[in-house]
């Protein structure tokens, strides 16, 4: 089933402009804690929460189900695995932050 799943891909300005107030959106960081401990994501107006791609379904119960996600990582390959598992666990906000 999710093979047929089409995520929203925004990049950071297409996000901002979006019709979500900044307080609806969080961004996931999926990286791996090396990768995020060497270039740690920055973005002022979101809260961003680090959980590494291996441990987000353990952390499902952690994440609101009324806030729009917004996943990224580095090449958007485990944004895209990770956001048919949010979905499959009834997450209906989710997108894909993909920086240029």
């Amino acid at each position: 089933m999710t093979e047929n799943l089409n995520f929203q891909c925004f990049n950071l300005k297409e996000l901002r402009d979006s019709n979500f107030k900044c307080s609806e959106i969080k961004i996931i960081d999926l990286r791996h804690p090396e990768e995020t401990a060497i270039s740690q994501l920055k973005i002022t107006e979101f809260e961003v929460i680090n959980i590494p791609y291996f441990a987000l379904r353990k952390n499902l119960n952690i994440l609101d189900r009324n806030v729009h996600y917004a996943l990224y990582c580095k090449d958007g390959i485990m944004s895209k695995l990770q956001s048919a598992i949010l979905n499959e666990s009834g997450f209906q906000n989710i997108s894909i932050l993909v920086l240029e």
